[in-house]
C-alpha cells in the first residue's frame, strides 16, 4: 500500500468561524496527495462538531477529541496519529495559497531536505502584506552553515512558527523530548519554538524558501489578559535555558549567539513586564513586590549580565537598567508612564 505523502495537522481550539475556510484551502489543494488530522484540543464552541461535520463530508480527514491541554499537546497529538512521509502544520484560523503543497513537494524532491520553511502573507481585513523574507530564497542550511541559521531562528526569534514549516517523519522521530513534561508550562508563541529547537539540530539539511503560502490571520480578535500568570515567565526561562543546552550539545556555543539569545530572552520578559503584569488588575505593591521577585531569579541575573545594553530597544534598555540598579518602584512608575504614552 503507497505510503501518503503528507499529513497535514491542524490543531483546533473555539476557532468556530474560521475553521471550515481553514480546512477548505487544505482539501481544494493541487497536490492531493495528502491526510488531514484535525485536533480538537477541548474546544467549548461548536468547533469539534463542525470537526466531525468535515469528516462526515471528506474522505482523508482524521479527527481526535481531547481535553484542553494547550498548542504544544494538540500539536503533538497530531504527531503521534499521522501516517505521511513529510508532516505540515496549519493553525485553524489560517488558510494555504492554493498550490502550497504542491510548491512544498516540489522543493523536497529538489533538495531532499529534512525540513522546508516557507514565508506567509499577514491576513487583516484590508490589507495583505508579505512577511519581510529571513533569508535569500532557496537558501540550504548544513553543517559548514548552520550557525547563521541558529543565529536566525534561535538569536532573533525568526522563522520559528510550526505553520511555516513541513518536516520529514523520521525527524520527527528522532526527537525525544518528554512534551508531556512541559505540557501547561510552555505558552503561546513558545509553543512553536519549543518545539522547533531539536529539529534545527537534528536535520541534515534545512532549506528556506521565500514563497508565501500562507495567509496568516492577524484579524482574529485577541486579548492581553487581564490576569496576571507567573507561568508565562517561567516559559520564557524553560526556553532559553533549552536553546542554550542544545547550542552546548552540538558544539555551537559561543559569544556571539549567546549574547543575541540573552538579548532577545530579555526584551521578551521586558515585553511581559510591559503588557502582562502592566495590565493586569492587581495593586501597585505587589506588582513592585513581583518585579523584585524576578529580578532575584538567577536566569534574569544571567540576562542582565550577558547583554550589551546599547542593542536594546531603548524603552527596554531603560527598564533593564532599572532592574540592573534594583530600582523596583521606578521600574513600576516607567512602566505606567509607557502604558498611557
Amino acid at each position: 500500500m503507497k505510503k501518503i505523502f503528507f499529513s497535514v495537522l491542524i490543531p483546533v481550539y473555539n476557532v468556530e468561524n474560521y475553521l471550515e475556510k481553514c480546512v477548505e484551502s487544505v482539501l481544494c489543494q493541487t497536490f492531493q496527495d495528502f491526510e488531514i488530522i484535525l485536533v480538537d484540543d477541548g474546544s467549548t464552541d461548536d468547533s469539534g462538531k463542525i470537526c466531525d461535520s468535515l469528516e462526515e463530508r471528506a474522505v482523508g480527514i482524521r479527527v481526535l477529541h481531547k481535553n484542553n491541554e494547550g498548542l504544544m499537546m494538540a500539536r503533538r497529538a497530531g504527531i503521534e496519529l499521522a501516517q505521511g512521509e513529510y508532516l505540515v502544520f496549519l493553525d485553524s484560523d489560517d488558510s494555504w495559497v492554493n498550490n502550497a503543497l504542491q510548491i512544498i513537494f516540489d522543493n523536497y524532491n529538489k533538495y531532499q531536505c529534512d525540513l522546508l520553511i516557507y514565508n506567509y502573507t499577514r491576513e487583516e481585513t484590508n490589507s495583505c502584506v508579505k512577511n519581510p523574507a529571513a533569508f535569500t530564497s532557496e537558501t540550504i542550511f548544513k553543517e559548514d552553515n548552520r550557525k547563521d541559521f541558529l543565529l536566525c531562528a534561535l538569536g532573533r526569534d525568526k522563522v520559528n512558527s510550526m505553520w511555516i514549516k513541513a518536516v520529514k517523519c523520521s525527524l520527527m522521530q528522532k526527537d525525544k523530548t518528554n512534551y508531556i513534561k512541559y505540557a501547561g508550562l510552555i505558552y503561546n508563541s513558545g509553543e512553536d519554538i519549543f518545539q522547533s529547537i531539536s529539529l534545527y539540530f537534528l536535520a541534515e539539511k534545512i532549506v528556506y524558501i521565500d514563497e508565501a503560502l500562507v495567509h496568516y490571520n492577524v484579524s482574529v480578535p485577541t486579548s492581553i489578559t487581564a490576569s496576571f500568570n507567573i507561568k508565562k515567565f517561567e516559559s520564557l526561562e524553560v526556553i532559553y535555558y533549552k536553546k542554550l543546552e542544545y547550542l552546548q550539545n552540538y558544539g555551537y556555543f559561543d559569544a556571539d549567539i549567546v549574547e543575541l539569545i540573552s538579548m532577545t530572552t530579555l526584551n521578551k520578559v521586558i515585553h511581559l513586564l510591559l503588557t502582562n503584569l502592566n495590565n493586569c488588575k492587581i495593586n501597585k505593591s505587589d506588582k513592585i513586590e513581583f518585579i523584585n521577585d524576578i529580578r532575584s531569579r538567577k536566569w534574569i541575573e544571567n540576562l542582565l549580565v550577558k547583554v550589551k545594553y546599547k542593542k536594546l530597544y531603548r524603552r527596554n534598555r531603560i527598564i533593564a537598567l532599572l532592574l540592573v540598579y534594583k530600582k523596583y518602584e521606578l521600574v513600576y512608575i516607567y512602566m505606567k508612564l509607557v502604558k498611557r504614552s
